[in-house]
């Protein structure tokens, strides 16, 4: 994977479901689906989610490089673990959380439960797992896979957006597609 992730917010023009716990509303509906394209004999793509905490994911291996469906497949894996295990203890309004840190009081992006935190360490956490297993095995040196991910944050209404490498994030909205990423 790349060196790069680039995190951006995006505010949904839809009302979020209602629910008791806002930490852990489920979208009402979707679906994934992923196909090897017309060029390629094997599908080196994955896509999964974690619909209770908001999250959904799509890496794409490097068809060029070797283990391009290992190192999506690890890295959906990964990310969404790392997503999983994140805590999001709710702060008091209007108050830094006892364990923050004098920088994080004037940044609250540093805190450990906001989102692009919780992004940020999700792709480490899968770079690292591609890593790691490419170290182990000859066969699968140089192997690598793009991310593209989103992060519903519904305390704040607001949808994340993460991606590396050269996989496209659109919105589709009322019959048109918007392209939201950029290439790295």
């Amino acid at each position: 994977m790349a060196n790069t992730a680039t995190l951006k917010p995006l505010k949904p023009q839809i009302p979020l479901p209602a629910a008791a716990d806002k930490s852990t509303s489920t979208p009402t509906a979707f679906a994934m689906l992923s196909h090897r394209g017309h060029l390629r004999q094997s599908n080196q793509d994955a896509c999964a989610a974690l619909p209770e905490h908001g999250a959904f994911v799509v890496c794409d291996g490097m068809g060029g490089a070797a283990g391009g469906e290992v190192a999506s497949h690890l890295a959906t894996e990964a990310f969404l673990d790392s997503l999983s295990h994140a805590r999001r203890v709710p702060a008091k309004a209007g108050a830094p959380s006892q364990t923050a840190s004098l920088s994080e009081v004037g940044n609250p992006e540093s805190s450990p439960n906001h989102p692009h935190t919780r992004l940020q360490q999700a792709v480490c956490a899968a770079n690292h797992a591609v890593f790691q297993r490419a170290q182990k095995s000859r066969s699968l040196r140089g192997m690598g896979t793009t991310l593209v991910a989103l992060l519903l944050d519904d305390t704040a209404g607001t949808l994340w957006r993460v991606h590396v490498g050269d996989s496209r994030c659109y919105l589709f909205r009322r019959g048109v597609l918007q392209l939201l990423s950029r290439h790295h």
